[in-house]
């Protein structure tokens, strides 16, 4: 019998640990905030995707999501202009 407990105690042990080591990484918590930007002289989606830095992204398609998100039909953005930038971070929870 008291091999039976010891067995079973060092298998849920187990199963806590695995547990608590594994399923940390999957629990990310998104917060998503929005930033309206008037946009200079010479600035680009590319330069706007590298200043915010979404996580989860790399600076292409965080650029071509800014992109998407403002309905942008042309990769051109002129001085004067407003654009709003979905800025995308995750948090461990």
């Amino acid at each position: 019998m008291r091999k039976l407990v010891f067995i079973a105690l060092i298998f849920i042990t187990s199963v806590c640990i695995v547990t608590n080591v594994f399923g940390r990484g999957d629990k990310k918590e998104t917060y998503t905030y929005y930033e309206e930007v008037n946009i200079l002289n010479g600035e680009s989606y590319w330069n706007i995707a590298q200043k915010y830095q979404s996580d989860g992204m790399d600076k292409k398609e965080y650029a071509n999501y800014i992109m998407e998100f403002n309905m942008a039909d042309t990769d051109e953005l002129k001085a004067g202009q407003r654009i709003i930038v979905p800025v995308i971070k995750y948090k461990e929870i």
